[in-house]
């Protein structure tokens, strides 16, 4: 381990400092978007051959150019920019140097990565657990990333706090080529995102008011014949085996193979007990954990965890304090010891739990509130009101699919991707989330996201002429 995180290096390296950011190249669209203190600089070439005219260092932008069109995330030139070295505790030098795989900074609960491959998932799903934080990955070329990361650790080793050549642009600040289909049109079904230029002007998702539709809403609060335990495991053998031996105890059983799966469940069946596996598929086990122990709704509910892979006290110690879990188990375990745990916390548990019915009824006023104070064109306060209410029921889809909406009229594009990334958790086949993702992700400069959220979309959708006509969108995207 110690060999691991080791960046001892021979020779001690200092940068010089950075200057001030030079003019973007003529011939490139230059604009510059602003997230919370970010400022991304974005430039936006017509063509390859507009790119390979631009001027600066040549061939540098149509290089960009090409990495941006073939990766479908935006591109950087590594000569403009300050990495943040704090972050670099997260990946050992060795990791970072065998998956080309680098950590930026983070601003506005983000994390900027750069990356020689950004379809390596296992990489980037593993630093995304990590950090905790959702990634936001751009593209460099392999044969400068690799002397930048050496670099980047050097510096760390000798006590920098930032690393940049000079001419780099200030932490925080990324200038980034994305690549827009020329002469698309605007996205199907009321979006207009691809008509507009990579910039912070706001976005409006055409979102569907909710009216009086509600939430999902657990059912009434009421006596229970048999306490309700709620199976989560993507190994079936396992979780089937558990299943069974907790209904012959006679409790009631609901089983879910994934994260997200699992979340639903919660908020539509609010069972009396979790036993969760810690690896799970789409959200992970301490996830699921976080979010309803971080919930003033489901947080009275007691989680079994159970894991193969993570072991030891320490480790059972730190899920108790750092995400609640009531109680661990390692795999393989007895049987009988996971059904004395289950009796044990079921009958230890909070004599008065929340009502569900009082939370859900404040996240649905608060939700109400929202709406009218969007409608009245205070979108600040309509946000406040949507976060108060999520605050009540954190499994809400409408709260978090109308809080993206809201991000996007502002012009908050990755706090919009976020809050809908969530809706979408939530409900993974709901059409109109999954039609404003295409359009943010098209904006964002990410088309292969795109593509994927406007073939679920497709998937999803019971209208011919839409499916059609999202059809025709992704030619112009491919």
């Amino acid at each position: 381990m110690d060999e691991m995180f080791d960046r001892s290096f021979e020779a001690t390296f200092q940068p010089a400092p950075a200057a001030e950011p030079a003019p973007p190249a003529a011939g490139v669209r230059a604009l510059r978007q602003t997230m919370g203190d970010i400022q991304v600089d974005v430039a936006e070439p017509v063509s390859e051959e507009e790119a390979a005219a631009a001027g600066g260092a040549p061939g540098v932008r149509a290089e960009l150019w090409r990495l941006a069109r073939e990766a479908g995330v935006p591109a950087i030139d590594l000569d403009r920019v300050t990495a943040d070295l704090s972050q670099l505790d997260l990946v050992p030098r060795e990791i970072a140097l065998r998956n080309l795989l680098l950590p930026l900074c983070v601003r506005e609960g983000r994390l900027f990565v750069v990356v020689a491959d950004p379809q390596q998932r296992r990489a980037l799903d593993e630093l995304e657990f990590v950090s905790g934080l959702r990634l936001v990955p751009h593209v460099a070329a392999p044969a400068r990333l690799r002397p930048f990361i050496e670099s980047c650790y050097r510096a760390q080793a000798a006590g920098q706090r930032t690393f940049g050549l000079p001419g780099a642009l200030p932490v925080g600040q990324i200038e980034a080529v994305v690549v827009r289909p020329s002469g698309a049109p605007p996205p199907p079904d009321g979006g207009e995102l691809a008509a507009v230029p990579a910039s912070a002007q706001p976005i409006d998702l055409g979102l569907e008011d909710p009216g009086s539709v509600p939430s999902p809403v657990a059912e009434a609060d009421g006596p229970r014949a048999r306490p309700r335990v709620l199976v989560v495991d993507d190994e079936s053998d396992i979780r089937l085996l558990v299943v069974r031996v907790l209904r012959d105890k006679g409790y009631e059983v609901l089983e879910a193979a994934q994260g997200a799966e699992a979340l639903r469940m919660v908020q539509a069946q609010l069972p009396d007990l979790l036993v969760l596996d810690a690896m799970l598929p789409e959200i992970h086990g301490f996830d699921v954990c976080r979010r309803i122990k971080n919930s003033p709704r489901y947080r009275h509910i007691p989680v079994i965890m159970i894991s193969a892979i993570y072991r030891g006290w320490r480790f059972a110690a730190d899920l108790k304090k750092s995400y609640g879990v009531d109680c661990f188990l390692e795999k393989p375990f007895k049987i009988g010891e996971l059904v004395e745990r289950v009796g044990q916390l079921l009958a230890g548990q909070p004599a008065a739990p929340p009502p569900a019915r009082e939370l859900s009824a404040r996240a649905q006023a608060e939700l109400a509130a929202g709406m009218r104070a969007a409608r009245a064109g205070d979108l600040d306060g309509a946000i406040r009101h949507l976060q108060a209410g999520l605050e009540a029921d954190p499994l809400s889809h409408q709260l978090h699919y109308q809080l993206g909406g809201l991000y996007g009229k502002q012009g908050r594009i990755y706090e919009a991707i976020q809050a809908l990334e969530t809706a979408l958790e939530i409900e993974p086949g709901d059409f109109a989330t999954l039609r404003g993702l295409g359009q943010l992700y098209e904006h964002a400069g990410f088309p292969c996201k795109a593509v994927e959220m406007w073939e679920r979309a497709a998937g999803v959708t019971t209208d011919e002429a839409v499916r059609n006509s999202i059809k025709e969108h992704l030619l112009k995207l491919l």
